[in-house]
């Protein structure tokens, strides 16, 4: 039998009896925080193999690399266990992160401590909504979400994770910097935005970088609707959508229509990113160099 089909089955065994599902992930990031790994561009790195290898999301990673060169601060919500705040920390840029898992938070600073990258980093370990109050985060590591029934998931597995808003957050202290923002928060996009209304309209506007799930992993009500929610808010404060590589191809209100008719989503990307309406025709006229602007 072929390795990864035993790696698949065993997986799915272990998923049917929680508490072994439980312990069998405070062994792997037990295993993850105590190994040390050197990537080949020298940067010390423990994640999943690879986020070790400096291969995880390569079409967001090349773009990213390249948005940070014209941003003063990259904000990451969902920060996970730091691939991207390593990243914008290695290229000398300001972070500000919120990671609410303990878990993660423990394998995020001893990447960023065995780097030696102490310094303009802030973490907030908290999560973000439209509210500030307690909530359930439900699963672990990658997978976590504030969704219940998350990727099937269920709702007995669960944590309890103060929560803020982005607004409260970070008030008026970065208004005239030039911010990445990059959201990975399994489902909760909505919420989040819904709590970050003035840094929406804050100017110059940030430029954002979203997981938007259309159906992969969302419980079934709330399938293709937050998703098209989330696309409404961004349209009507002001930003224009692209599928998130270097290509930059817009992602249009008709391809979000047919999507939500067809009830299908077919691209490899969840990834999207938005910028400033106005920035639009220099983005068409060359894609490449929208980071001059």
């Amino acid at each position: 039998m072929p390795y990864q089909l035993i790696k698949n089955t065993l997986k799915k065994q272990v998923k049917r009896i929680p508490i072994i599902a439980h312990w069998f992930r405070v062994i792997y990031y037990f295993f993850i925080l105590y190994k040390t790994n050197i990537r080949p561009d020298g940067v010390y790195f423990s994640g999943t193999p690879l986020m070790e290898k400096g291969l995880f999301e390569p079409e967001e990673s090349k773009l990213i690399k390249i948005l940070l060169k014209n941003c003063n601060r990259f904000i990451n919500i969902g920060a996970n266990v730091g691939y991207y705040v390593c990243m914008a920390a290695q290229n000398k840029k300001k972070v500000t992160a919120f990671e609410p898992l303990h878990s993660n938070l423990k394998i995020m600073y001893k990447n960023l401590l065995q780097n030696n990258w102490t310094k303009n980093v802030e973490i907030f370990p908290v999560s973000l909504g439209k509210n500030v109050a307690l909530n359930k985060i439900y699963g672990h590591g990658t997978g976590a979400s504030l969704i219940g029934n998350w990727n099937n998931a269920g709702i007995s597995n669960f944590k309890i994770t103060p929560t803020t808003t982005l607004d409260y957050s970070l008030k008026q202290r970065f208004e005239k910097e030039r911010l990445l923002i990059l959201v990975d928060i399994e489902g909760f996009e909505l919420e989040m935005l819904l709590g970050a209304k003035n840094i929406l309209n804050v100017h110059p506007k940030p430029i954002w970088i979203i997981e938007i799930s259309f159906s992969d992993h969302m419980p079934q009500n709330q399938k293709y609707k937050k998703a098209k929610k989330v696309f409404e808010l961004m349209w009507s404060s002001g930003y224009r959508s692209y599928f998130a590589d270097i290509n930059l191809i817009e992602f249009k209100k008709e391809t979000l229509a047919m999507i939500i008719k067809r009830r299908r989503y077919d691209s490899l990307t969840s990834n999207f990113v938005f910028f400033e309406e106005k920035l639009n025709p220099e983005i068409k006229k060359n894609r490449l160099n929208y980071i001059k602007l």
